[in-house]
């Protein structure tokens, strides 16, 4: 034990004597984890899921980010409670006295989030810095990309250096880390200010949305519900079972990722490796509550506030976008078209008149053109497309023209289905030309937004002009960039735990560097990986593995606080177990339920479907097996190898 460690103690140990005051100013002081756990919690994850809630439901669901967070500090509490208890590494402990399965299951579904959830923090971090902050120096190309993941991979390497040292480099680890979350908490917090200095926030409605109103599980919620309203008939019953589907979807949504599987690896690792035991357990709760619930909720709550003004049921005068205009032509000029396509396909129902359906057949045409470009050639296409376009020729009479004598049959029937499919495209195109002005907002609801065009979307309220473009620009993708590169550092050093696990070394020893570098280099070849066809079925993969593997943490922790073989004379005992296994099993009964129906969801997926269930059945066997397999190790033999 460090000098500093034993200081630190005194420090609590003296303040909870002194009283309630005392201690609380003596936990300011000491935070750590709790910081961590919010650097990894406000992610591109968290950004996105705020955005698409408030831009489907206003600010009408804030409820559920507060109980699901709330939910999370509970678990990570009893996993903290369980760690400083016994001052033992859950990854051994879960090994020796439950299911190796569960352990290195538990293991290896954290190293795999960490390396493939690194990749979209570069990428998230990049075009911070391409679209916002510097657009002119930053080049949208492969080479621009390199780069800046390089000097984002050493930023974070030498953070990571300072977290393996003592002393002063050790603290100035933690003020980057509290200064990079205060830097994302500020900058969306003043946002949602200067929104609300003009007029554009009814603080009324927020604090309501905080609210829990279970009647959002089967019916439309915000102005999407009005809107419905005044439809009436199938359109209305369209509209309805499709606004509450996505409802439950990100009711469901937030109660399974509120904590991530790599989430409940760090905490008491990070706790362990600054000395704490158990006269730090008040403490872990504390820093939970307000280093990571604070944050989190003043960021997300910011970012629905922002998504729910602009965008929420079509947003801020509706009718003077290109969607609500009568003319198709005027209407693809707007960016969520295509989205706004698919939908109003699905509702018009066209299956009696076509054989296909709205996606089918934007699909069958970019397969159609992606074929005859390879027979053709590119310019040989785009010139047939512009004549066609401008009515020199129609397109196939173009086609033949640019291919000349070497037209073959096999071009001219590709060309004569591609020009079936488009009118076909373009039919549908003006039967939603014709559709009521409130089904065009119902579409635009289910659009989701990124981070920077929601602050393009936000610029006029900022300012007239350029000055306000720059204004929202600076701010979003300060807080942007601080939400990607913050992630970064974080998801690198929980590797480094789990490296040090695997190998049973010591932290910040060599391999713990090592298993950082390998999170942090897999993130930095985003461009090679992310932004290709090999995306899907990896992100498909370590996400389902993680959500198979959260709930059976979740359990995994339940059983070791009620152990006493684990806890010893620590078990809580009488009121406090009661207590401890009323909160634990209601937060794990809304994981498994939330889990298992994302995982139903994703199974039912006919690309992916074989792949996660194939997963889910055979770690499911490996666990049972595990199970009835196990000998549990002594609780003394354990102890010796902990010492040793």
């Amino acid at each position: 034990m460090s000098d500093q460690v034993a200081k630190n103690r005194e420090m609590i140990v003296k303040a909870q004597q002194e009283g309630l005051g005392s201690t609380l100013v003596a936990y300011g002081k000491l935070s750590g984890p709790g910081w961590l756990q919010s650097a990894i919690t406000l992610g591109g994850g968290s950004l996105s899921g705020a955005l698409f809630l408030g831009i489907l439901t206003g600010t009408n669901l804030l409820w559920v980010q507060l109980i699901m967070i709330v939910m999370g500090v509970i678990m990570l509490s009893a996993i903290s409670h369980v760690t400083l208890s016994t001052g033992k590494k859950p990854f051994q402990e879960i090994n020796n006295h439950v299911n190796p399965v569960l352990g290195w299951g538990w293991l290896v579904a954290t190293c795999a989030a960490n390396m493939l959830w690194c990749m979209p923090q570069f990428s998230l971090s990049f075009a911070a810095l391409n679209k916002n902050l510097a657009p002119g120096l930053v080049e949208d190309t492969m080479t621009g990309k390199m780069a800046v993941s390089a000097v984002l991979l050493l930023a974070a390497s030498f953070v990571l250096y300072l977290n393996n040292k003592e002393g002063r480099a050790a603290k100035a680890f933690d003020f980057i880390l509290k200064g990079m979350v205060a830097v994302v908490v500020i900058s969306f917090f003043a946002a949602v200010m200067i929104m609300s200095g003009n007029g554009n926030v009814e603080w009324g409605a927020v604090f309501a949305g905080f609210i829990p109103d279970l009647s959002q599980w089967s019916q439309p919620t915000g102005e999407l519900a009005a809107l419905i309203t005044g439809l009436g008939g199938d359109a209305a019953d369209f509209w309805n079972d499709k606004i509450v589907s996505q409802q439950r979807d990100v009711i469901i949504g937030a109660a399974a990722t509120a904590v991530g599987i790599n989430m409940t690896f760090l905490l008491p690792y990070s706790m362990l490796a600054r000395g704490w035991d158990k006269p730090f357990r008040g403490m872990a709760k504390f820093d939970l509550s307000t280093g990571m619930v604070i944050p989190y909720l003043l960021v997300t709550t910011c970012v629905v506030i922002a998504s729910a003004t602009m965008f929420h049921a079509g947003g801020q005068d509706f009718e003077k976008t290109p969607l609500a205009s009568s003319d198709v032509e005027v209407m693809k000029e707007s960016d969520y078209y295509s989205a706004v396509f698919l939908t109003l396909s699905d509702r018009l129902d066209l299956s009696d008149r076509f054989d296909k359906s709205g996606k089918e057949l934007v699909d069958e045409k970019a397969g159609l053109e992606e074929e005859l470009v390879g027979l053709i050639g590119e310019p040989n296409y785009i010139s047939a497309s512009q004549s066609a376009l401008i009515g020199e020729t129609d397109f196939i009479s173009a086609i033949q023209a640019a291919e000349g004598s070497d037209a073959d049959a096999d071009v001219i029937a590709i060309a004569k289905s591609l020009v079936d499919v488009q009118s076909k495209i373009s039919f549908i195109d003006q039967e939603i030309n014709a559709m009521p002005m409130a089904e065009k907002q119902l579409a635009s609801s289910l659009v989701k937004r990124n981070a920077f065009q929601l602050s393009s979307a936000l610029a006029p309220i900022f300012g007239e002009g350029d000055a306000g473009k720059d204004k929202a620009s600076l701010i979003f993708g300060i807080g942007v960039l601080g939400m990607g590169f913050s992630t970064i550092i974080i998801l690198m050093l929980i590797n480094g735990y789990a490296f040090c696990e695997m190998f049973n070394v010591e932290q910040g020893s060599r391999m713990h560097m090592i298993g950082c570098l390998v999170s942090g280099v897999c993130g930095a070849i985003w461009p090679l990986v992310w932004d290709g066809p090999a995306k899907l079925w990896l992100a498909i993969a370590v996400s389902s593995f993680g959500f198979i593997l959260l709930p059976i943490a979740y359990t995994t922790f339940f059983m070791m606080m009620n152990n006493k073989k684990i806890m010893g004379d620590e078990r809580p005992e009488g009121g406090r177990r009661i207590l401890w296994n009323i909160l634990m099993g209601v937060s794990c009964i809304v994981v498994v339920v939330a889990v298992i129906a994302t995982i139903y969801q994703k199974v039912g997926d006919e690309k992916t479907g074989t792949l996660v269930l194939g997963m889910v059945v055979v770690y499911v066997i490996a666990v049972i097996l595990g199970f009835v397999m196990k000998k549990p190790a002594p609780i003394e033999a354990a102890t010796e190898a902990v010492n040793e």
